[in-house]
């Protein structure tokens, strides 16, 4: 069946809202019955699309893409939110560490180095000093 019947505006809708609540493909395509290697065969096409000086966006494949990134997007949008949220308003200091470590590696994260010399040594660094 071609991608141009498999992929209505509908079926581009829900895939934006499932990516959005953070659905991985392989099961966004078993719930709308769209086999995997489809669904990656699809992603590919529109890559190379998408490298093209002049891409066809109305191509199903372009448009998978973009509700994929839609939905990828907004989740992340919202986590982001509900994660400075809890730090800022509920002064959850984990919340706020958490965020700080994910956003400002290198000068909020923990350094850890795992030395292994021949099984039986482990040296573990932590590196809070930069």
């Amino acid at each position: 069946m071609k991608l141009s019947v498999i992929l209505t505006d509908e079926t581009l809708g829900k895939i934006s809202i499932l990516a959005n609540k953070g659905h991985n493909m392989a099961t966004i395509g078993k719930f709308l019955r769209i086999s995997h290697r489809t669904l990656h065969r699809a992603l590919e096409i529109a890559r190379e699309e998408l490298e093209k000086l002049d891409p066809d966006l109305d191509k199903p494949e372009v448009k998978l893409s973009q509700a994929i990134d839609l939905g990828n997007s907004t989740m992340e949008l919202e986590m982001v939110d509900i994660v400075t949220s809890a730090a800022s308003v509920m002064k959850d200091w984990k919340a706020a560490a958490w965020y700080l470590e994910r956003k400002h590696k290198d000068t909020w994260s923990q350094k850890t180095e795992v030395e292994n010399s021949g099984g039986s040594t482990v040296r573990i660094i932590n590196d809070f000093d930069k």
